[in-house]
């Protein structure tokens, strides 16, 4: 199992500025579970987490997941960064 954070971007938003926030988001969310058996990678305009050992599940559900990495996207008032205009969480 996987979970798989797409993010659509801001209209208002440069490719540039997108890849940069998405890649720093990405950054964030492997500081925020720091834990060694998952990999965290971004494809496309997607943000994937798996187990590096696909015999071994993740230890947390998709909403803990969220939970937990809902301030990568945010500002420090909780507002979604410019770049961003929705993150859609799924298990994949």
């Amino acid at each position: 199992m996987k979970f798989i954070f797409n993010v659509l971007k801001s209209c208002d938003s440069s490719d540039d500025e997108f890849e940069s926030a998405i890649n720093c988001a990405k950054d964030c969310i492997e500081s925020v579970l720091d834990d060694d058996s998952l990999s965290v990678t971004v494809i496309d305009k997607r943000i994937v987490i798996e187990s590096i050992d696909h015999d071994r599940e993740i230890n947390f559900t998709l909403a803990e997941c969220k939970e937990n990495v809902k301030g990568c996207f945010c500002d420090a008032s909780g507002k979604l960064y410019p770049e961003f205009m929705k993150i859609e969480p799924s298990e994949g």
